[in-house]
């Protein structure tokens, strides 16, 4: 019977053969890739799990580098309201007024405040005469910025001086603005505003003078040059100091002083 119905049938039973054959493989074909595609996909998935995870861990790292990028700001502006030469200055440029005339009124009280002490205490001092900030020619307002910023060391110094009871200042040269590159900053500048003097004095002295300047709102830099003791008297020394107020600033068209460079003209000298 089956015989009979093979050779009945024969021909369709070889196509419906042939089909089912192709469909088996055409199955597998698929059956493999349904296979690959579920572990693509599984991958795929895995990868993006990670990638989320490697987000959040970085979205986390991001956000707290922000808050510390907050902190550090908020710090270094406290800093600099602490040690800001012109942020915390007595003496100050005024808007309405001559500004040569004030100058030079602003000088004499300083001046004479400082005298009437330093009489007391028997201590020497050049002429104020002597003094040179360079007042010639027709300064423009940020040259007599500069002057008072000057004229601002110049008052804490000499009010340092009384205090520390020195025995003699035998020299006050004010200095000029300079400049100093900042790390990684094109915006600001250190700006340096110094003077230079000779005085003497015993070493206690000298170190109570050089603390006396290293807190918040008095601040300023006080640079050692050289040292010699005087002659006849061993407790007493001549020493010579550059006297500095800082700030931060916008850079201006002079010569910049790379950071660190000017190491030698910092060590006094006249």
């Amino acid at each position: 019977m089956l015989q009979a119905y093979w050779q009945a049938h024969r021909p369709f039973i070889v196509r419906v053969a042939g089909g089912a054959a192709v469909f088996l493989v055409l199955m597998n074909f698929a059956m493999g890739y349904r296979s690959d595609g579920v572990r693509s996909t599984s991958s795929a998935r895995n990868d993006l799990v990670a990638i989320e995870q490697e987000l959040s861990r970085r979205d986390g790292q991001h956000l707290q580098e922000k808050q510390n990028a907050v902190v550090y700001a908020q710090r270094g502006d406290d800093f600099l309201q602490k040690v800001s030469l012109h942020g915390n200055a007595e003496v100050k440029a005024p808007a309405d007024d001559v500004l040569s005339i004030d100058f030079a009124r602003r000088l004499s009280e300083i001046w004479a405040t400082f005298k009437d002490v330093a009489d007391d205490l028997f201590l020497t001092y050049p002429d104020q005469n002597d003094l040179d900030f360079d007042l010639s020619g027709n300064l423009t307002p940020e040259e007599w910025r500069d002057r008072y910023a000057i004229l601002e060391v110049l008052r804490r110094f000499l009010f340092a001086a009384n205090d520390a009871q020195f025995s003699k200042i035998s020299k006050i040269v004010p200095g000029a603005r300079k400049q100093e590159l900042l790390i990684d900053d094109s915006e600001l500048v250190l700006a340096r505003y110094p003077i230079r003097v000779e005085v003497i004095c015993e070493y206690s002295d000298l170190l109570a003078f050089t603390r006396s300047f290293q807190k918040d709102r008095d601040y300023l830099s006080v640079e050692v040059g050289e040292v010699t003791p005087v002659e006849g008297n061993e407790e007493e020394l001549t020493v010579e100091l550059t006297i500095v107020g800082i700030d931060l600033e916008a850079p201006r068209e002079e010569a910049t002083t790379k950071r660190g460079s000017d190491r030698r003209s910092r060590r006094g000298g006249f």
